[in-house]
């Protein structure tokens, strides 16, 4: 083989050494980490993001906890609301009668929710109560939802607790929008809706002021 032949050959090899050098570098340099600024900006996000996600399940685990009454099957028939005129009131728009019932004063259309699972045994237009839905809870006691602006349950279904049966109104004999909640024995004997729902009239606006603090 000839001195240039050789000279050539070398040449060649180098050239192709340097190439493949330069391929690598450029490989290398897309493969590495990503700069350390930029890598904190990612992890920051990242943090913030996990703990927004935390708070919003802390806040919706907190909502379901104050929506749910004392003994975990029951629900809150509103979810906005101020108590009003109680079991046996005697003042205000019901002064020289028994109230029987617990009024929730709340925004017109607002929704009301079943407090017990059950069956809708009446669902209609009646006298003082205007629309009136009535659930037949399993052991036999009614619960009576009156004044509703729209009823959306009809007779003979089957309700769960915390289902939607229908929105705040002031038909029948009201004063305004409120949803007067009654609740009676298999016997059909009215009683203190309070004892039904094992709670305080206190007890239920703390519930409502806790969750309008939430939204």
């Amino acid at each position: 083989m000839s001195t240039t032949t050789t000279k050539t050959l070398a040449s060649a090899g180098a050239a192709v050494v340097l190439v493949a050098g330069v391929a690598g570098a450029a490989a290398a340099a897309q493969e590495s980490p990503q700069p350390t600024a930029a890598r904190a900006t990612v992890s920051k996000k990242a943090t913030a993001q996990s703990k927004s996600e935390a708070r919003a399940a802390a806040v919706a685990a907190k909502k379901r906890s104050l929506k749910t009454l004392p003994g975990g099957e029951k629900k809150l028939p509103l979810n906005r609301y101020r108590i009003g005129a109680g079991w046996g009131h005697s003042s205000g728009p019901h002064a020289g009668r028994n109230h029987k019932g617990l009024d929730f004063a709340a925004p017109s259309g607002a929704p009301i929710y079943s407090v017990t699972a059950g069956k809708v045994v009446m669902a209609r237009s009646y006298y003082g109560y205007g629309n009136l839905v009535v659930v037949k809870t399993p052991t036999g006691k009614r619960v009576l939802y009156a004044h509703q602006s729209k009823m959306m349950v009809k007779r003979g279904e089957q309700v769960r607790a915390g289902e939607q049966i229908g929105r705040v109104g002031s038909t029948g004999y009201s004063t305004g929008p409120h949803l007067h909640f009654e609740t009676r024995t298999a016997k059909d004997r009215a009683y203190n809706p309070l004892k039904f729902l094992s709670a305080s009239k206190s007890g239920l606006q703390q519930r409502s002021n806790q969750l309008a603090r939430l939204r």
